[in-house]
């Protein structure tokens, strides 16, 4: 219900306005394609910022499932300069800028999407809500413990927060794994 507006000024635009469900989520029932031996193909889709948005620590959890071939990561409105030259030999392709037809294409190829938190607490990543309408799985990576995009994913059983722990890093990469490899619904 709308709450009462004092104010005539915007009484005449009540007719124009409705109530809209976000993020709009429709069921699809897909398997993912679980073959333990088949390269996970992981995107991460937007742009990276210093001081906003690193993806030092999403390097750091991939690491060894990049080393031993498990996963290849895209990342999509990335520039390969951000790559240092130990990781411009492991499977991570920069694709820089594309248009939004060619993002939504290879957003719907992954069989992982990868979010990065900002280090701010008062912006959600619009993002995520174009990742949850897509049914593919989640590797939500936050850079604190009051991310929002925690409680948006919280109840996506196909998604995977993780908060930035450098004591727990080799914890946190056994967790990575093990969704990788579970059983997903698209």
């Amino acid at each position: 219900r709308w709450a009462r507006l004092d104010n005539d000024i915007f009484n005449k635009y009540l007719s124009k306005t409705y109530a809209i469900e976000f993020p709009c989520v429709r069921v699809i029932e897909n398997n993912i394609n679980n073959d333990n031996n088949k390269i996970k193909k992981c995107i991460f889709l937007g742009t990276l910022y210093r001081g906003v948005r690193d993806p030092s620590y999403m390097f750091e959890l991939f690491d060894d499932l990049l080393k031993q071939n498990k996963v290849i990561i895209e990342l999509v409105g990335v520039n390969e300069d951000i790559l240092t030259d130990e990781q411009r030999k492991l499977p991570i392709i920069c694709y820089g800028r594309k248009d939004i037809e060619e993002c939504k294409t290879m957003m719907n190829s992954a069989d992982y999407l990868i979010n990065i938190g900002n280090k701010v607490d008062n912006q959600v990543p619009s993002k995520i809500f174009e990742y949850i309408s897509t049914g593919i799985p989640i590797i939500n990576l936050c850079q604190m413990k009051n991310c929002p995009t925690i409680e948006y994913l919280k109840k996506n059983e196909n998604a995977l927060s993780l908060i930035k722990n450098e004591e727990e890093v080799n914890l946190q990469k056994k967790i990575l794994e093990t969704f990788i490899n579970n059983q997903h619904k698209k």
